[in-house]
């Protein structure tokens, strides 16, 4: 792992990977496919990646994920435009909270979190509600792409 040998991946009471000392990481996964990335911790303070099928983000659950401003701008799309940038929106969501979440234990809620995608340079900005996060760390930069049917974010800190 990393170049190590010694280096084993552990599990921890909630299901969370507990990676080995010196090294951060993290997991995605689906019923048919998993994919894992890690870094030195030297480089990076955490990392976050994810992976979603488009179009899988329900309409009736949009209100729970994301801002009034990022449901604003979706539905200020062109439909088949709408299931790319909602799902490219949750998968960047998704990759903050995995990178964030593994340096503290304090969550926000999913449409706290405003994400900012352009889909033409493949990036997207993640801003933390009204910048109070506790890590001070208050905007992240990421990357995604959508590609046939998926969409795979990552972002690190």
């Amino acid at each position: 792992m990393l170049g190590r040998y010694d280096a084993n991946l552990g599990i921890s009471a909630s299901g969370a990977p507990v990676w080995p000392r010196g090294l951060v990481g993290t997991i995605t996964h689906s019923r048919k496919m998993a994919l894992a990335a890690g870094a030195s911790a030297r480089d990076y303070e955490n990392i976050g990646i994810d992976t979603e099928i488009v179009g899988h983000i329900e309409d009736g659950i949009l209100d729970l994920l994301f801002s009034k401003r990022e449901i604003e701008f979706v539905e200020s799309l062109p439909y088949p435009e709408q299931e790319k940038v909602k799902t490219a929106l949750f998968c960047s969501k998704e990759a903050f909270f995995k990178a964030k979440t593994a340096m503290q234990k304090s969550f926000n809620s999913p449409n706290e979190i405003e994400i900012d995608v352009d889909i033409s340079t493949k990036t997207f900005r993640s801003r933390v509600g009204d910048c109070t996060d506790d890590i001070g760390l208050y905007y992240f930069h990421g990357l995604h792409c959508v590609a046939f049917y998926l969409c795979k974010t990552q972002i690190h800190i």
